[in-house]
């Protein structure tokens, strides 16, 4: 066999190896989009029913607005990791009235989670406001669960106007999230309708967010500017513990050899990972290389 004969078969074998390692390292199903915009999508999530695992994963590649956004619902996706999180930005819930108390608006912020659980590692809850008491509800089988903090104060409070960054109590308060809350709302609510401290605050506000996100201003006690806020959610697969899961080695989601289960620590089901030594998808065939 001459020189280029040999060459092209080394060129050809060269091109199916590069093939299949890309087919391997790859983060979505084969034929499937990894991405969306400058985000990551990996399977289990996808962009559409075939490229998803089930529809608690199902997201929309937004192509219609200026910018290419990944979305879920009417809530853009900032970041997704295989480590069980994602990023999204959420709503900041708000409640206004005018200087007499009666109602002038209001947004609410509510979001159905089945498979993804608030972060209570990653977030924070907050509120905002002299006159001002917040929630965050769960709504689950066995019932509702809530947490919340509330926030009184006037203009002669002291440290109020110099009060920078920190949410102590003075204008803004914030708490942890306890672990399990998925199916969420959020309210914002006043004692007295803002009647008291209409001239220095006439909304109140609640929002979930990314630790150390925010930092408290009294400018935002005239006027929060932000009407979303980055939120991170805990993902996991079903509801079962890894044991009941591998039974049905069809529908376990930890593909191949070199993958681990690991119960979820917030909230129900399971999440898969690489062995030590080993990188890559785990919730795909073959996902899981060596190092």
């Amino acid at each position: 066999m001459g020189f280029y004969g040999m060459g092209e078969i080394i060129i050809l074998l060269l091109v199916i190896v590069l093939a299949i390692v890309a087919s391997v390292g790859g983060l979505a199903l084969p034929g499937c989009s990894d991405s969306c915009g400058d985000v990551k999508v990996p399977y289990p999530f996808g962009t559409t029913e075939e490229c998803s695992r089930n529809p608690d994963f199902l997201l929309n590649c937004n192509t219609t607005t200026t910018h290419t956004a990944l979305m879920r619902g009417n809530l853009k996706v900032i970041s997704i990791s295989l480590q069980g999180q994602l990023k999204i930005q959420m709503f900041v819930a708000r409640k206004c009235y005018y200087q007499s108390g009666h109602f002038k608006s209001s947004v609410s912020a509510k979001l159905r989670t089945a498979s993804h659980t608030v972060s209570s590692t990653e977030n924070k809850f907050v509120a905002v406001g002299c006159d001002t008491y917040g929630y965050l509800n769960s709504f689950q089988d066995n019932g509702k669960s809530s947490t919340g903090c509330l926030s009184r104060c006037n203009r002669n409070t002291p440290d109020l106007e110099t009060n920078k960054g920190n949410c102590s109590g003075i204008g803004c308060c914030q708490v942890d999230i306890p672990r399990g809350m998925n199916n969420i709302s959020i309210e914002a609510y006043s004692f007295n309708n803002h009647t008291n401290v209409w001239d220095i605050n006439n909304c109140s506000y609640a929002f979930v967010v990314e630790r150390g996100w925010y930092k408290y201003s009294y400018d935002n006690l005239q006027y929060l500017p932000k009407e979303m806020v980055p939120m991170v959610f805990d993902w996991a697969i079903g509801d079962e513990t890894c044991e009941i899961a591998k039974q049905n080695t069809t529908k376990y989601a930890c593909k191949g050899p070199n993958t681990k289960c690991s119960n979820s620590t917030n909230g129900s089901g399971y999440r898969c990972e690489c062995k030590e030594g080993f990188k890559g998808n785990p919730y795909l065939p073959r996902g899981c290389q060596g190092l």
